[in-house]
């Protein structure tokens, strides 16, 4: 296991020594962002302990239980701050000493600024960067509901948590599949908005132009939650204690924005994997829900890369996985006849070629098929012979996140195949079985 440098250490033991003088509100904050144990279990794969730097603290974060007070109301800045040793792979240093927290973190303006110092090995191709976070709020929305026509609704027994929810998708996008099979789990009621993948005018309303999009009314606010791990952890935290309501978890999961050296803006969530579970977390599942959070990470950052090339391995696949896609969306009923072919053949054509590109860039085998079973071999050993789920006897996070993901190809060849080579078929049953039956309703009633 990777050692954690000292500067991560002394960080670390600083912020619990200010735990005594807190409210339990602070207590609390601290509980549900869950920063001891992010900075020391989540954060070594992350590269913050990279070859070519170390984190570097100008003065102590917590000079006084005041300032430390500052600082906990805004915790979500931490693993943002800390995390930019990856994102810049070299030493980072604040900028001037920090004699409390408001002069480390703007509260006003809700931004931090670092710079950052490269080792000889990178200074040779940077040179020595401003980075500025910034955080985003996304979850306004302007769209109108009255005036969207839902293409269907999704039934479910779960219908008293004061959520009315409208999940604009494709029907067999790897991500917005991942979705629905944790509200179907839950048994949480759904209206479906099917966005046309080439005109995507159902999206006209957003800036964000990708899908999952998932619309939440609670109340007199609507929501508007965007990528499908942070929708489930969202939704995962507000299932924990829906008294609170939907409201109280969306400031733990705001995006924050900076600019790569290419210019180009990057919005990333810190929380994406995390569920805060606050007092019900349990004392001895820190290991278990660190796997659960490994293979959630692992399904959206490796396995999902070799669908694409496995059902658009030739035309023919990819012509019969587009005519799949039409029938499972129900393309006729939502889309024009001109649309409907267009979106077939464009895009079965669009994407032959999108995965040949897709096998090269993640390096799969040469007959895409082998590395398919490979992951799913890799997936189902990790599951082991001795138990149902990954979760054990009921399905986690990571049984739906990769469950959801293999169900989007369920049609193809590439699937059939699938079953034919590995032992994935019972898994894959036994998970669709369990949300088809909405098993995750009974963990929200108890």
């Amino acid at each position: 296991m990777t050692q954690v440098s000292q500067p991560f250490r002394q960080l670390a033991a600083a912020l619990d020594k200010t735990r005594s003088g807190m409210t339990p509100k602070m207590r609390q904050t601290i509980r549900l962002n869950g920063f001891g144990n992010w900075l020391l279990m989540n954060g070594i794969h992350r590269g913050w302990n990279h070859p070519t730097g170390t984190l570097s603290l100008t003065g102590p974060p917590n000079r006084e239980n005041k300032a430390a007070s500052k600082y906990f109301d805004y915790a979500n800045w931490v693993p943002a701050f800390i995390n930019l040793l990856w994102l810049s792979r070299g030493e980072i240093k604040l900028r001037g000493v920090p004699k409390d927290v408001s002069r480390w973190v703007d509260l006003k303006k809700r931004h931090i600024q670092v710079q950052c110092s490269f080792s000889q090995e990178e200074k040779r191709k940077k040179k020595s960067t401003n980075y500025s976070l910034t955080e985003k709020d996304t979850f306004s929305t302007n769209v109108n509901l009255e005036a969207v026509i839902p293409s269907r609704e999704v039934l479910g027994p779960a219908t008293n948590l004061g959520l009315e929810l409208t999940l604009f998708q494709y029907q067999t996008c790897p991500f917005c599949c991942k979705v629905r099979a944790f509200l179907e789990f839950y048994g949480i009621p759904f209206k479906i908005v099917e966005v046309n993948p080439v005109m995507r005018q159902q999206l006209k309303f957003s800036k964000y132009r990708k899908v999952p999009i998932l619309i939440a009314q609670e109340k007199d606010s609507l929501y508007q939650l965007n990528d499908s791990s942070v929708i489930i952890s969202l939704l995962g935290s507000f299932l924990v204690d829906v008294s609170g309501g939907l409201e109280s978890m969306l400031k733990y999961y705001v995006p924050l924005v900076y600019t790569n050296d290419e210019g180009k803006e990057i919005e990333e969530v810190m929380n994406k994997y995390f569920v805060m579970y606050g007092e019900n977390a349990k004392r001895d599942g820190d290991e278990t829900l660190k796997k659960e959070r490994e293979w959630r990470k692992w399904a959206d950052n490796d396995f999902v890369h070799i669908l694409s090339p496995n059902i658009y391995r030739t035309f023919d696949e990819a012509l019969q996985s587009f005519n799949y896609f039409s029938v499972v969306g129900e393309w006729g009923k939502n889309f024009s006849t001109l649309e409907r072919l267009v979106v077939i053949y464009v895009g079965a054509a669009a994407m032959y070629l999108v995965g040949k590109k897709l096998k090269k860039k993640y390096r799969l085998k040469e007959d895409v098929r082998q590395s398919l079973y490979d992951y799913s071999r890799l997936w189902m050993k990790e599951v082991g012979s001795n138990r149902k789920f990954m979760g054990g006897n009921i399905p986690n996070l990571a049984d739906l996140a990769v469950y959801g993901l293999l169900s989007s190809i369920e049609g193809c060849m590439a699937f059939q195949d699938l079953l034919d080579n590995t032992n994935i078929g019972p898994w894959y049953q036994n998970v669709k079985e369990s949300v088809k039956k909405h098993d995750g309703y009974h963990i929200i009633k108890a």
